[in-house]
């Protein structure tokens, strides 16, 4: 399988990632979804724990890749065929975190069924969605081009 090349339009997508530094940063030091182990293992859960946190560190390192000064300067990324798990895990922690934080207001049913009224959102709110509607494409694409993969030949050809 090849790259997957990803242009985007900066004006539009700066403040989308501007956005979402926080959430990066927040999810060095804390699991975006937090599940106990039962308490009669501790020591388990510790490394349980601290190995999911560790992969989580990696994912975001990633997107802050992808999204990095190449991407800020020209408005391209590349994703390699490598790292397609790791992004679609990241896409997944980001929009998680959207949920908990800039769009807690908003129902799971208006965001599933995309019903969702721009207008009543404010700035902070309607820039949480951009940003979670850039990530859930981005995992789309992501999950697409596993798919295709899965039905090629050693040749690329379907």
């Amino acid at each position: 399988m090849k790259p997957i090349e990803i242009r985007l339009d900066l004006e539009s997508v700066q403040p989308l990632l501007d956005h979402i530094e926080p959430i990066l940063d927040s999810l060095q030091d804390e699991l975006v979804v937090a599940e106990d182990l039962p308490e009669e293992d501790e020591l388990l859960e510790g490394f349980w724990k601290s190995d999911l946190l560790e992969s989580q560190r990696g994912e975001m390192d990633t997107i802050r890749s992808l999204f990095g000064s190449e991407f800020r300067e020209t408005g391209r990324a590349v994703l390699a065929i490598e790292h397609v798990d790791t992004v679609i895990r990241a896409c997944s922690a980001i929009r998680l975190k959207l949920r908990q934080t800039s769009l807690r207001k908003v129902s799971d049913r208006e965001l599933e069924l995309g019903e969702i009224s721009i207008e009543n959102l404010d700035n902070d709110e309607r820039i949480g969605y951009g940003a979670y509607m850039l990530f859930a494409s981005l995992q789309e694409l992501a999950i697409s081009q596993i798919d295709r993969g899965l039905f090629e030949n050693d040749d690329g050809e379907n």
